[in-house]
Formats: C-alpha cells, structure tokens, sequence
C-alpha cells in the first residue's frame, strides 16, 4: 500500500456519480498536475460514447478498450492525476497495474449515486435493483486497490500528502503547526483559497 503520491499518479476509482471526473480536475490544479479523465480520452478516441461503445462491443469489449487505455496513461512517466470509469476495478489487469499509483477511493452513497445518475443513459444504470446489487458487488474490489478514501477534493489532496484525512481538519493545520514548515505548507495547497501548492523556503522541520 502507498503511503502517499510522491512520484506516483493518483488514480481515482470509485461508483458511477461518485464525483471522480469534478475531484480529479480539482486535485489536478491544486497539485499542479495533469488530469486525464479515462472516459472521456476513450470517448475521443473512439469517435463515439461509452453507451455506444458498449452497444457496439458489448462490456467485456468495452473493458478491453478500457484496459489498454489504463495501461497507455498509468505508463506516463510524468505523475498526473487519472479518474477512471467505475468499473475499470473489475479488470484484474488493472487492479495489479494499479498498485504502482496513488490510488483514492471516491466514497458515495448508492442512494445519492443513483439520484445523480438515473436517466442519464449510462448502460449500466438502467435499473434500480440491478444497480444496487453492482453496487454492493463492486465494493470490495474497490476497497481492494484503496490507499485511501475520501469524499472530497480537501481529502484527496491531503492524502496524496500521507496526511490523515478528518472532514474540518483542513482548516485546523496551521493551527496546530504554525510556520512555513511541511503541514503549514500543505495547509496553504489544500485551502479553498490556494488552488496550487507554494514552495517551501528553506530546509523543513524534522519530526522527532
């Protein structure tokens, strides 16, 4: 398990209408990364949607496509930010591909998921039961491949830094670290009034 992003991508998985594509592009500027959003690079790619594609293919065709894109941008020497598509997990390739990345697990209610969803044509979100039930499924393999889980842009941010996440602490570290030492930095990166990390000033202070 990693313990935080240093010079690793952060991928973040989770259900359909858990939020990854609005995270990622949040956390991307905010670490001052690139962010890819494998859906819409397949989407552009292929020249058509993913109810399309999964028309046209089938899932079992789509996971392939899926799974050669996964390798393509998890092979990018350069550490950005990746949300991928909700049942990328499913694929055992990408789950060991995976363990190279900062992975963050984007939680959600599926009570809020299938509000958000429902009636947006996505294939695998025409049922109610059939959607709960993968849901549930998929739970696991997500939990699988977590480093860590969050709910917000503020978590993701502070875990890629290794820091433990708790919903306000945001806003509590330069208080109980106050300088321009690591936590005091992180705290200004992850700020709502911050959207890129400063630099630190000078050697950082060691913990004892």
């Amino acid at each position: 398990m990693a313990l935080n992003a240093l010079g690793r991508h952060v991928v973040l998985v989770g259900f359909m209408g858990s939020g990854k594509s609005t995270l990622g592009r949040e956390t991307a500027q905010r670490l001052g990364r690139a962010f890819l959003d494998l859906d819409q690079a397949i989407e552009e790619r292929a020249g058509k949607s993913i109810p399309e594609l999964f028309a046209e293919r089938g899932e079992e065709g789509f996971r392939t496509i899926e799974e050669h894109a996964i390798r393509v941008a998890l092979s990018s020497p350069d550490p950005g930010v990746l949300a991928l598509g909700g049942g990328a997990v499913t694929s055992a390739e990408t789950r060991n591909r995976l363990r190279d990345s900062f992975v963050v697990l984007c939680e959600i209610d599926v009570e809020l998921a299938w509000r958000r969803v429902r009636g947006t044509g996505r294939p695998l979100a025409q049922d109610e039961g059939d959607f709960r039930r993968l849901h549930e499924q998929r739970q696991p393999l997500y939990r699988e491949v977590a480093d860590a889980t969050v709910s917000d842009a503020d978590g993701v941010t502070l875990a890629a830094g290794g820091a433990h996440y708790e919903r306000g602490g945001v806003d509590r570290l330069g208080e109980l670290v106050p300088g321009d030492g690591p936590v005091a930095l992180l705290a200004a990166c992850v700020s709502r009034r911050r959207t890129t990390c400063p630099r630190a000033k000078g050697p950082s202070r060691s913990a004892s």
